[in-house]
């Protein structure tokens, strides 16, 4: 009989506190524990709870902790790939509510012959209620379906970076994750997956495999309003993904305002102001993509 996969789980995480606490006492919580818990760290400098919390899981190697000098949620994801002897990655966000079963629902699919990633939905936190019971509901309406393929249509749709697996193997034969998508990144995963299926990598979403995401306002990947990331980087992350994949034309125009949206439209930025240099930002960003669009950069290229 083969043996199961080998699995981690691993969180990127930046500027995160309390939260971050919480999905890994989530995770310690497990039904069935991964075979390693990685946590990237981006922060320079956390409160101190949150310091003496990692601290001792990383201590008693119930954690492995990996600091990183500078945030990106590429590199970040491409350490995590160097750093882990497992065979599957679950990546999950730093912000997340996972059902008690979720690494064992994971183990269940990734015993599928010729995967390479695997993904299911991520809920929407609702003010109010109770993520617990969103996942109940969720779970006894999805029982029994059955895990689809995906194919590039579906792939913005479906994959989702803070909700997914993927076979170490297929992840270093493509050099990971390209880290053109820079800071925050924003459709890093969407690029991902077309270089996967590219290389005729088998990819299933399951409605079995939710999580739910509470997008904690602070922190994270959350731009430009807590300064945490330079303005014209979500812009240009939008951009390139557009730039690269021009025949995506249904998407285009939805990115392409999206970008604005994140830019110039900005709520904040219709302020004269802040409505020049909001388009200074802009315009760096379409040159930046334009710049980046047609190569990989990837810290994983050693291990190709």
């Amino acid at each position: 009989m083969n043996q199961p996969p080998r699995i981690a789980l691993a969180i990127p995480t930046f500027q995160r506190e309390q939260v971050l606490v919480d999905v890994l006492e989530n995770v310690l919580a497990q039904s069935a524990l991964p075979d390693e818990i990685i946590v990237a760290d981006q922060t320079p400098q956390h409160d101190p709870g949150t310091q003496i919390f990692l601290q001792r899981l990383a201590t008693s190697n119930q954690i492995k902790l990996l600091h990183l000098p500078e945030p990106s949620l590429t590199a970040a994801r491409n350490e995590i790939i160097k750093a882990t002897s497992c065979d599957f990655i679950i990546f999950i966000d730093d912000d997340v509510v996972l059902p008690h079963d979720y690494v064992a629902r994971y183990q269940k699919i990734l015993l599928t012959p010729g995967i390479a990633l695997a993904t299911g939905p991520i809920l929407p936190g609702i003010v109010g209620s109770n993520p617990s019971e969103q996942l109940e509901r969720h779970q006894a309406s999805s029982a029994g379906a059955s895990a689809q393929i995906t194919n590039s249509s579906q792939i913005d749709q479906w994959v989702r970076g803070g909700n997914f697996a993927v076979r170490k193997s297929a992840a270093v034969e493509i050099e990971g994750f390209d880290e053109n998508f820079v800071g925050p990144a924003h459709g890093e995963e969407g690029d991902f997956a077309r270089r996967l299926l590219r290389n005729k990598q088998l990819m299933l979403f399951a409605e079995t495999l939710p999580l739910v995401h509470l997008k904690v306002p602070y922190g994270g990947c959350r731009v430009p309003r807590n300064g945490h990331w330079d303005e014209w980087q979500k812009p240009m992350n939008l951009l390139l993904l557009n730039f690269r994949y021009p025949q995506l034309s249904s998407a285009w125009f939805l990115r392409f305002y999206s970008a604005l949206r994140n830019g110039p439209l900005l709520k904040e930025n219709l302020r004269f102001t802040r409505f020049v240099p909001s388009f200074f930002h802009f315009g760096r960003a379409f040159y930046e993509a334009g710049k980046r669009r047609s190569e990989i950069k990837s810290s994983m290229r050693q291990l190709t």
